[in-house]
């Protein structure tokens, strides 16, 4: 049953492919759609992932968050992908953010799910019980 489920997903993959090469108009809703139906943003090439259709994916799982370009990993990203997915912090680049960011992000991951303590970086960790 998995093959086959994979099967199917690496064919209907591989025809949205050949839609977009046979079709100059296929644009960003597009995408979108592609992504409503359970097509991972990893599977989308990096020219067409927009911040919209980077947010729409974000949305839709918080896992995608590891495939959005730098240039769209905003706070708001960030927040929809925590708030999707409690692990999704762990695919932040630090260095892009403000402590102050970064704080926030832990205390949201935290207040979803408890076990995120785990893995949040030791410096961060004071920050995650005040007020």
């Amino acid at each position: 049953f998995i093959i086959l489920v994979q099967s199917s997903f690496f064919m209907h993959q591989s025809e949205i492919f050949d839609s977009f090469n046979n079709n100059a108009n296929f644009n960003e809703l597009d995408w979108i759609n592609e992504l409503d139906n359970d097509v991972p943003l990893s599977s989308i090439p990096i020219k067409y992932r927009s911040y919209t259709v980077c947010l729409q994916a974000v949305m839709l799982d918080g896992e995608n968050f590891e495939y959005v370009p730098l240039e769209h990993q905003t706070v708001e990203l960030c927040n929809i992908a925590i708030e999707n997915d409690s692990y999704a912090f762990t695919k932040i680049d630090g260095s892009r953010f403000t402590m102050t960011e970064m704080i926030q992000f832990y205390k949201l991951a935290y207040n979803r799910d408890r076990d995120v303590v785990n893995v949040i970086p030791q410096k961060y960790l004071q920050y995650l019980f005040l007020q």
